[in-house]
């Protein structure tokens, strides 16, 4: 995070357009172009929009929004509670959106131009199919970004990942929704962990589709304080007068909610996990996050039912491969203990697990930090 006061982050008029089937946003924030389109719903100017996606950002960079436009007065006052958050989490200054005062064109709520209804993020994942699945608040259409998980360049990933939204949108008699955007590619965005910025994406998706309800999919359980961008404190929080946030499924950590969905025929022929991208497919199979999901569904005896996932016949070698896992561990140590764990996999998960304890001790976190100090200073005393 920069220390130095700098000017506010300007978020330009949006500029909405509809050409040949394509409906697009655009505006100028902060000198740069972003993009938002859709070729399977209309994306509206909402200010808000803009003004979920940068706050945090913006705060990253120690500065201010300043909206050209105004900004409804319901997401203002969201706002006032979220900045102590964000200052409890990130140190973050308070610094409160600019904008004009509102006309009597934006006093009153207003639901003109703007879909009934409620969506749901779907990338599907373990979260978002336990949300669709098990969640009783059913959404209308089911909506995947382009350009968040996906780069904008991965033809062939998306092409993959959107075939999957609609087949499942098919089967569930819901809208599947395709955004395209190229706000990853922002300054703003890039300077920031993803990590912190996507929750204000996700709702700023929503504010543009002008839904009533968006639908985020927990990542974080209820009760766990762990500062993250998508969190049950905070993503209510973007909400406006005429789109209100909720975040679902916080009830359950995502392992245990491997077992609610497990034995679904939809889960078994789409589930996807993977954010490595290390190949063409829906999952790598290999990494931290492919290898845990593949001994979660073991433990429920549905792991060679997944037709996304390798099965069980390379599970012991897969987790012997992995040298640790960091942000498993919860999932692992509950797995690794689990009766239903045939003796050699068990052997593995719990000797995966001593490995990553091992590696994040304090002595070898101390160690590691010293040689990474003690090679920069060297490097510096080359140059």
């Amino acid at each position: 995070m920069t220390g130095r006061t700098r000017g506010p982050v300007r978020l330009g008029t949006i500029t909405p357009t509809h050409a040949e089937g394509l409906h697009r946003v655009e505006a100028d924030v902060d000198g740069t172009s972003v993009w938002f389109e859709s070729r399977d719903a209309v994306v509206h100017a909402a200010p808000e929009a803009l003004a979920s996606t940068f706050l945090i950002p913006a705060l990253h960079q120690n500065r201010a929004l300043e909206s050209v436009t105004p900004l409804d007065a319901e997401w203002r006052s969201h706002v006032d509670q979220l900045l102590p958050i964000l200052r409890r989490w990130w140190r973050y200054a308070p610094r409160r959106p600019l904008a004009p005062a509102a006309g009597a064109a934006d006093s009153h709520p207003s639901t003109n131009g703007h879909t009934a209804g409620s969506a749901l993020f779907f990338s599907g994942g373990v979260d978002s199919f336990y949300s669709l699945l098990c969640v009783h608040a059913q959404p209308d259409r089911l909506v995947l970004v382009h350009g968040f998980d996906v780069p904008l360049n991965d033809d062939a990933r998306i092409a993959v990942v959107d075939g999957a939204l609609r087949a499942v949108a098919t089967a569930r008699e819901l809208t599947p929704v395709l955004v395209r955007t190229n706000l990853r590619e922002h300054p703003l965005l890039r300077a920031i962990p993803w990590e912190r910025s996507h929750g204000g994406a996700l709702a700023g998706v929503g504010h543009l589709l002008g839904v009533s309800e968006l639908l985020i999919s927990s990542s974080i359980v209820r009760g766990r304080a762990k500062p993250w961008g998508s969190h049950w404190e905070i993503d209510h929080l973007h909400s406006s007068r005429r789109t209100r946030i909720r975040q679902v499924g916080s009830e359950l950590r995502r392992s245990e909610k491997v077992a609610h969905i497990a034995n679904d025929p939809l889960v078994h022929r789409f589930l996807r996990v993977c954010w490595e991208n290390r190949s063409a497919g829906a999952n790598c199979s290999v990494c931290e996050k492919c290898v845990i999901t593949r001994l979660a569904l073991f433990e429920c005896g549905a792991l060679d039912g997944c037709r996304t996932l390798a099965g069980s016949a390379t599970l012991v070698r897969d987790l012997r491969a992995l040298p640790r896992i960091s942000h498993n561990l919860n999932a692992l140590t509950r797995l690794s203990a689990s009766a239903r764990l045939a003796p050699e996999v068990a052997r593995e998960a719990q000797a995966l697990l001593r490995r990553s304890r091992h590696a994040l001790s304090w002595p070898v976190v101390a160690r590691r930090a010293a040689l990474r100090t003690l090679a920069g200073w060297t490097g510096r005393r080359r140059t």
